[in-house]
């Protein structure tokens, strides 16, 4: 269970491109002085960490240690976090083409410029105000699609990564029985 912790810890800042300290996991996860060396310098940590995990599942099967049921199920558990791992990981590193971005600004700054001309008979004295508003609403629409592109960064538009490893800690060393860390805190309204 601590080595999953140190997956989702590993996965966040492989998400955000950052290296924080998980030094405290050492300890915990019984991996070799090999391994954690390998695992802090491998170009895909999180991987790595679950190509350890199922090579030990294979083992304590082998070794009788557990059953095949229970080898499957958790077998089926880490096959599953390497899909989160993969499917994350193309979020990541699949951009918005530059030509929908292109299309999409000329689009709304197209539209916007001939809608006036397409209302005026309609609305007389009040299109520059239905113009503006609706402009306003593209132009925002236009700025959402920039912002959602890396959903894993640390602005406020992100996804809470910090909190949603730190939810699962808690809910993982609820069931180890062990000491659980306090809830992160939002800053100005957001999480994480």
């Amino acid at each position: 269970m601590y080595r999953v912790m140190l997956f989702c810890y590993l996965l966040r800042d492989r998400l955000r491109h950052q290296a924080q300290d998980i030094q405290h996991f050492q300890n915990y996860v019984n991996l070799s002085d090999m391994q954690w060396q390998q695992c802090a310098e491998h170009i895909n940590a999180p991987q790595y960490l679950l190509e350890i995990i199922q090579k030990d599942l294979i083992l304590f099967y082998k070794q009788g240690q557990i059953s095949d049921i229970i080898y499957s199920t958790l077998t089926r558990h880490t096959v599953a976090m390497g899909d989160i791992h993969a499917g994350c990981d193309r979020i990541m590193t699949t951009p918005l083409p530059f030509s929908y971005s292109v299309l999409l600004h000329r689009a709304v700054y197209s539209f916007c410029l001939i809608l006036p001309f397409s209302i005026e008979a309609s609305f007389g004295i009040w299109t520059p105000v239905i113009v503006a508003l609706i402009a306003y609403l593209f132009l925002g629409l236009d700025a959402l699609s920039a912002e959602l592109e890396e959903p894993f960064g640390l602005q406020e538009n992100d996804l809470p990564l910090n909190s949603i490893v730190r939810n699962i800690e808690r809910e993982m060393l609820s069931s180890l029985g062990a000491e659980i860390p306090p809830v992160l805190s939002s800053y100005k309204g957001n999480l994480s």
